[in-house]
């Protein structure tokens, strides 16, 4: 009986055979013991872990550890035992309840392979199926099942329609999916529920667009459920239903209900991204910052955290608050600095930095003196500002602006011809008259330059004949380019940003706390990123929560500054 209960003949023999060498009893009523103890710690497992189907609790997880290893010691010590087929199925079960799907599958193919004629073959290639789809390989899972699909009929032709219906439903397949949930709820109430086959019925309707059918599917599924963890979980299903369906005030009511029965941090904080993000999209950024920076409060230090103070970032950006995206910027990579999201957060930081330097340079509140004419500096900087605009902020319309502005305003800068060429590039066909108007002014102008004959080719002219040489690009160009100070890294600034928040902290708690770089000359630190070191974990570990009252909520101190 491959993974159920030996027949009592198995451990009355034995018993009978008490008297035989050790040798033989280790392959003999050591099997059946090991076999017993296996067996039990799984049971155990489904136990601990009834009505969990979402995680495994810790002591489900050493159940199952239990009974694996069971298992594995059984087929190491006599593979030949008579108990090695109950031993390597089981073994495939209680890796497939610890998600450790590869191996599942190798012991699931080991059985089909080892005993093809067994019982519980053809539910050890159902096993070996699932752990397949379970493992991202939807491909192979469907040849596994494909022997199972054609035999048709037998004690596991639901289970057999529901592996293939999640599979439908895994590559896409979603009216297929549909139909073979229709089916099975149709035809089996009790294996519906014991398999949430309204769930992933809604599921599958929810990824075929099928909104409202999803969302009554949904309502269908939890008037039988009852379990607070279940309702929650099907709640927030719900409510990012309502959102795909472009129903926004109901699905952030949703969310909100769900806050209001007080679910722990983390949760709340992904509610309040969700909320941030839904928000966001239907354009009500000052509402998506403020959840954002919710998140920020309820698990900084945290990646969700990361990643909402980057979309909080990206939405001051957005509206021109250059300045104050640099800082959120600069705090979204604090909260996380190992994850994805502070990469795009310190990418992102020096490009705004970029922007604001060139901008601070176009406008003269700094000199360049490696440049001696001012208005040649200024319109270096300018072109400059417009091509980071257009690159860095994907805003064509307002580089077209700028590249006008140098036009209009340095008549005599040598960048003139390119900003004029640009202007009337970046106009949309035939709605900007002034782009054209752009592009004839420099043909008139500069006739004779490749600027010039890129119009021409623009507004369908003819080009002169021209040397090989024409179109080389100007050094006096790139070296007034080169001659421009750089932006400095704002990520050298995350030590003065530090302190602040050392300084914070300190008012609050009434203690002195030496600043970072005095700690720096003392050996204490080195600021996280400081080009050339790599920094410990330690240094650049999980931070340590503080208040800042005038800075973005959530910032944090690594663990490595603190006093």
């Amino acid at each position: 009986m491959a993974g159920g209960w030996w027949p009592a003949s198995r451990a009355l023999r034995c018993t009978r055979r008490l008297l035989v060498p050790a040798a033989i009893l280790v392959g003999g009523c050591g099997s059946v013991n090991t076999f017993y103890n296996a067996e039990q710690a799984f049971e155990d497992g489904e136990r601990l872990s009834a009505g969990t189907r979402d995680s495994l609790p810790a002591e489900a997880r050493a159940s199952f550890e239990r009974a694996a290893e069971k298992s594995g010691i059984i087929l190491a010590r006599d593979p030949g035992s008579r108990y090695a087929d109950d031993a390597l199925l089981l073994l495939g079960k209680s890796l497939a309840r610890l998600e450790r799907h590869e191996d599942a599958v190798s012991a699931f193919r080991r059985f089909v392979e080892r005993f093809p004629d067994s019982g519980a073959a053809a539910e050890a290639r159902l096993r070996m199926a699932r752990s397949e789809r379970l493992g991202g390989d939807a491909q192979t899972a469907r040849v596994e099942l494909a022997p199972l699909v054609d035999a048709g009929d037998g004690e596991l032709s639901l289970e057999v329609l529901y592996e293939r219906a999640m599979l439908d439903l895994s590559t896409g397949e979603h009216d297929r999916a549909v139909e073979a949930f229709r089916t099975l709820l149709q035809e089996s109430p009790e294996f519906s529920s014991e398999h949430r086959v309204a769930l992933a019925f809604a599921e599958a309707e929810l990824a075929a667009g099928n909104y409202d059918a999803a969302l009554d599917a949904y309502g269908a599924y939890g008037a039988g459920t009852t379990d607070p963890v279940a309702r929650r979980g099907l709640a927030l299903r719900v409510a990012r239903a309502l959102a795909l369906a472009d129903r926004t005030e109901e699905a952030l009511s949703t969310f909100d209900g769900i806050l209001a029965d007080g679910p722990s941090d983390t949760l709340a904080a992904r509610i309040h991204l969700e909320k941030g993000e839904i928000l966001s999209a239907t354009g009500e950024a000052a509402r998506a910052g403020e959840e954002y920076a919710q998140v920020a409060r309820l698990a900084a230090g945290t990646g969700v955290a990361a990643q909402a103070t980057l979309q909080r970032g990206r939405l001051a950006w957005e509206a021109g608050r250059r300045d104050e995206a640099l800082e959120v910027l600069l705090d979204a990579f604090l909260h996380a600095p190992t994850t994805a999201w502070a990469d795009s957060a310190r990418a992102e930081a020096r490009a705004v930095a970029r922007v604001i330097h060139y901008e601070r340079l176009a406008e003269g509140d700094e000199a360049v003196s490696s440049i001696g004419e001012p208005g040649l500096a200024r319109s270096t900087a300018l072109y400059r500002l417009a091509e980071e605009v257009l690159l860095s902020e994907a805003d064509p319309t307002a580089a077209a602006e700028l590249f006008g502005r140098l036009a209009e305003r340095y008549a005599e800068s040598p960048w003139r011809p390119r900003a004029l060429l640009a202007r009337g590039m970046l106009a949309p066909e035939g709605s900007d008259p002034v782009g054209e108007d752009a592009l004839r002014e420099l043909i008139g102008q500069y006739p004779d330059t490749p600027e010039a004959d890129s119009a021409r080719r623009l507004l369908g002219e003819p080009v002169p004949e021209r040397p090989e040489d024409f179109y080389a690009s100007p050094p006096q160009l790139a070296s007034l380019v080169s001659a421009l100070p750089d932006a400095a890294d704002p990520m050298l600034r995350i030590s003065d940003q530090l302190d602040r928040y050392a300084a914070a902290r300190a008012a609050r708690e009434g203690q002195e706390v030496p600043m970072i770089r005095d700690r720096e000359r003392q050996g204490a630190l080195r600021p996280p990123g400081r080009p050339g070191e790599g920094g410990t974990e330690e240094e650049t570990g999980a931070p340590g929560e503080i208040e800042e009252p005038e800075g973005p909520p959530g910032a944090r101190l690594p663990a490595g500054a603190e006093p």
